[in-house]
């Protein structure tokens, strides 16, 4: 019985279902030579998807309406007619452009009735049971839109209907919402992941063109506007949503079992959408704590497939290298980012952000998520190349070093030799403005202030200068802190260097009431504390690089300025990475006569 011209569906369905059809050449032809002629008419033997959705009657505006239900029909077989067109193989399907040229004909209708059919927009109610049988062809047909061959027809098409991108994400986001109102759930899982497989697709097809000419600034501002809509003003709860609905995917994947292969695709595909808006589209540049709280979290259940541990560590790392402070990296480095870097660096490719983390410890709420309750965490198991033991012990010295001092800012006792309280974990401390004695009470920091004002110092109300990256005078004091301690633990061999700076010509000589008292440190006849009178009155400047690893390293140099006082000057500087940029900053940290930094006895001011 000859197929009515007029009906799209029988020969579209045939040749996409009839794989038989292969073997059989001419039957082929004649169903190809069919659709040919249909898509030739008026409407493209889609009739039911001319219909305006938003001039219908509201009493239609129900996913049981027969004009919905005949246009979902029409959507399957749009959805047919794409994918044979779409076909690769060793030459271009003879449905490519036939099919293209209906897609760009009847591109208006179509649009209207995805914006209608739409979940998200509020069209047609998310009922159960009846909602899933209109979304599902919606789902089904995005990937289709997106495929390369066929997005890079239609470019202009979608640039002039961007809303399209917002509704993408939209699904990706809450498509688990969705079929929950709208499914039992006994079949909800199953429609979850088999839905995701081909949102995932859409999605990662649309948010990366292959095409240099349409992938333009226009189209990332697109992009940034369309991915704000798909979630209101406040657009960080984008993140939230993306992996609350990882969790959602990944807990029905483990409900409906199946190709295990397939399913790991799936999830790591989804952190890589992840990846993408943190690193083209919304950078995360001010702390988010739910997010990356929760996101480490669920890292964690990835941990045993190593691609999906580490895309996980590559969207943290995105996240790093866009906060503006050390929030986020000690925010996920106390969830436990490190181990997992940690467990899958078998290849050093995430070398990287393990140093980094090691690195930025000069910044004190990075040293404090590195001291977790069970010890701080060892680099040893880590891969760095030739040097790996060297490598790693000196980083878990380093780092073993900086939490010591991290810890003597934090102490959890009364600083009030004759406070009798109890303190407790819960005990509210109350930190002296010089950052090293806290008080459990008033009284007791006013007994013990006639005896505390002598070493007193207020640092709390020094203000920052702004090239400085601390955010807090205390974080600022560490600093300050961790580069004492290393010129304590370099001092015989920074004395060696300055002995060898010295000029041998005009020399000052100091008289005796200015020399250093003795270190207690064997020195060679050039640098004994005697040997100032060969010293000119210089400045000296020990520049302490924390950027260098495995631990810092520096550099002695003296400066041309001559100092005025009794005997030379010694500034420590130190540079320090920062968060907001990929620069550094420099700044002083202590200023001191040379006879300080012989002396075992100087005092950080």
């Amino acid at each position: 019985m000859p197929v009515p011209l007029k009906d799209l569906r029988p020969p579209v369905v045939a040749l996409k279902d009839g794989f038989g059809l292969l073997d059989d050449p001419p039957a082929r032809q004649r169903y190809i030579s069919q659709i040919k002629e249909i898509l030739r008419s008026e409407d493209c033997g889609l009739p039911d998807l001319a219909v305006d959705p938003f001039k219908l009657p509201k009493s239609q505006w129900h996913p049981n309406s027969y004009c919905v239900l005949l246009a979902m029909g029409n959507l399957h077989t749009l959805r047919y007619l794409l994918e044979l067109g779409a076909a690769s193989g060793d030459a271009e399907s003879p449905l490519a452009k036939p099919s293209i040229r209906c897609l760009r004909r009847i591109w208006s209708r179509l649009f209207s009735w995805i914006e209608f059919l739409h979940p998200g927009n509020g069209h047609v109610p998310v009922l159960y049971p009846d909602s899933y049988d209109y979304i599902e062809p919606l789902v089904r047909l995005f990937p289709i839109i997106f495929i390369d061959n066929v997005r890079s027809k239609i470019y202009d098409l979608l640039r002039q209907a961007p809303s399209i991108y917002r509704m993408l994400i939209d699904l990706w986001l809450r498509y688990p919402n969705y079929i929950q109102q709208t499914c039992s759930s006994r079949e909800a899982p199953r429609v979850i992941v088999m839905g995701y497989s081909y949102i995932i697709d859409a999605l990662q097809d649309a948010l990366t063109p292959k095409d240099p000419n349409f992938c333009d600034q226009k189209f990332t501002e697109m992009l940034i506007e369309q991915s704000e809509a798909a979630v209101g003003p406040r657009w960080r709860i984008l993140y939230e949503l993306a992996v609350e609905s990882l969790l959602g995917l990944r807990t029905n994947i483990d409900f409906v079992g199946g190709p295990q292969r397939l399913h790991e695709v799936m999830l790591y595909s989804h952190l890589r959408l992840i990846f993408v808006f943190c690193n083209e589209i919304l950078p995360i540049t001010r702390h988010f704590h739910r997010f990356l709280q929760t996101f480490v979290m669920q890292s964690h259940l990835l941990i045993e497939d190593g691609e999906q541990a580490r895309m996980a560590c590559l969207v943290v790392r995105t996240i790093w290298a866009t906060s503006e402070d050390s929030r986020s990296m000690a925010c996920a480095v106390r969830n436990g980012i490190l181990p997992i870097m940690l467990a899958h660096n078998s290849d050093g490719l995430l070398n990287y952000d393990i140093l980094l983390a090691a690195r930025r410890s000069i910044y004190m709420p990075v040293t404090r998520a590195l001291a977790n309750k069970d010890g701080p965490l060892s680099f040893v198991q880590a891969r760095f190349g030739e040097a790996e033991p060297e490598l790693a012990v000196a980083m878990d010295a380093e780092i073993a070093s900086r939490i010591e001092i991290m810890r003597s800012l934090h102490p959890r006792t009364c600083a009030s030799p004759e406070c009798t309280s109890s303190i407790t974990e819960t005990t509210r401390l109350r930190r002296c403005v010089c950052f090293e004695a806290c008080y459990c009470s008033k009284a007791c920091q006013k007994g013990h202030r006639q005896a505390h004002k002598a070493v007193c110092v207020n640092r709390a109300n020094v203000k920052i200068p702004p090239h400085v990256p601390f955010r807090r005078p205390i974080d600022a004091y560490f600093a300050r802190k961790v580069a004492w301690k290393y010129v304590q633990r370099f001092r015989d061999i920074i004395l060696s260097e300055i002995d060898q700076l010295s000029p041998s010509s005009d020399q000052l000589s100091p008289s005796s009431d200015q020399l250093a008292p003795s270190s207690g440190v064997e020195h060679s006849p050039s640098s004994d504390p005697t040997s100032l009178s060969t010293l000119s009155l210089h400045t000296y400047l020990i520049s302490i690089d924390f950027e260098a690893h495995p631990i810092p390293l520096h550099a002695t140099q003296i400066l041309d300025t001559v100092c005025t006082g009794p005997e030379p000057i010694v500034i420590v500087q130190i540079t320090v990475g920062r968060f907001d940029s990929e620069t550094q900053s420099t700044m002083p940290a202590v200023r001191l006569t040379l006879s300080d930094l012989r002396s075992t006895t100087f005092v950080l001011r």
